[in-house]
């Protein structure tokens, strides 16, 4: 039987932002680490085995476009949700693109939804 894993990265520079993320996420049970800039990001990622990434595609010395091409190139990556402020279409296709599974301006997030979508990927229902 596949041992269960609730591991979540969170790559999120506004450290508001990834505490509030983090104790949204923490309700759900998650294990979970924060990389606040891409570097820290890349590493952790390197490190661990996560169930799911939710990645900023603005950060600091490594992008989130950077971040979805390293796991691009892996085998079997784990689903990545993008959290941005970039609402260009172009952004959100070069992220799905790059191997993104879903993608969410910040401002324009539904707390539900997004509660229910986090639920549908741990269950394994979407791989």
């Amino acid at each position: 039987m596949e041992k269960f894993l609730n591991k979540v990265l969170i790559a999120e520079d506004n450290l508001y932002l990834s505490k509030a993320m983090r104790s949204f996420l923490a309700d759900e049970g998650l294990d979970i680490d924060v990389a606040n800039d891409g570097n820290q990001a890349s590493a952790l990622i390197n490190k661990n085995e996560y169930r799911l990434i939710f990645l900023d595609l603005n950060m600091p010395f490594k992008s989130g476009f950077d971040i979805l091409a390293e796991l691009k190139a892996k085998k079997d990556p784990p689903p990545v949700l993008v959290f941005s402020n970039f609402d260009q279409p172009e952004s959100k296709e070069l992220a799905l693109s790059l191997g993104a599974r879903e993608y969410f301006v910040k401002h324009k997030v539904d707390l539900d939804d997004l509660r229910n979508i986090i639920k549908i990927y741990l269950k394994g229902k979407i791989k």
